[in-house]
């Protein structure tokens, strides 16, 4: 779903995206449990998420769960700040932000969390228990995220969890192609 002035681009491309990302878990059981997930493209002029009763900081218009995926177009395939740190310098995202926020939903769906933090805390030097939701996104990020990186620059760990999810027959990234 998106709000008044998201474009027809990008509700296309965020469909093509969740299609294919929940298309390539390798359990038909997993892809199961995503009937009625919602996923929520919003614009900047759009109020942050606090205003929908949702536990996040001023200016946070990004955000996956077990219900819900919210990303915000504006973060997509452009040079863009992210809103939640606006005084970071702008730089190019290409698919990062959706594929990462969906990554949380996906974590949260599968209730990988027990299982993310065992794989993470053995294989990251500096595992930092207060970041412990963003890993399993980051890497998910790394492995759908922009078409032009290469899941052989994932480290070996992270390509191990992940195939234990995700079919790794697959080569489709999403592009900011028109």
């Amino acid at each position: 779903m998106g709000t008044a002035g998201v474009s027809d681009w990008m509700m296309l491309k965020a469909f093509v995206l969740v299609e294919h990302v929940i298309g390539w878990m390798i359990n038909s059981s997993d892809r199961s449990k995503f009937a009625g997930h919602q996923f929520f493209i919003i614009r900047d002029k759009d109020p942050d998420l606090r205003t929908v009763g949702a536990a996040a900081q001023k200016g946070q218009r990004n955000t996956g769960s077990a219900k819900y995926t919210v990303i915000n177009e504006a973060l997509v395939c452009r040079e863009a700040v992210d809103t939640i740190r606006p005084h970071d310098p702008a730089e190019y995202r290409g698919f990062d932000t959706p594929v990462h926020e969906f990554g949380h939903s996906i974590e949260a769906i599968l209730g990988l969390a027990a299982r993310s933090d065992r794989v993470y805390k053995m294989n990251i030097r500096d595992y930092d228990r207060k970041l412990s939701r963003e890993y399993f996104s980051f890497s998910v990020q790394r492995r759908f995220g922009s078409a032009g990186r290469a899941a052989k620059s994932i480290p070996g760990y992270e390509q191990t969890y992940l195939s234990t999810i995700f079919s790794s027959d697959e080569t489709w990234l999403p592009t900011c192609e028109k």
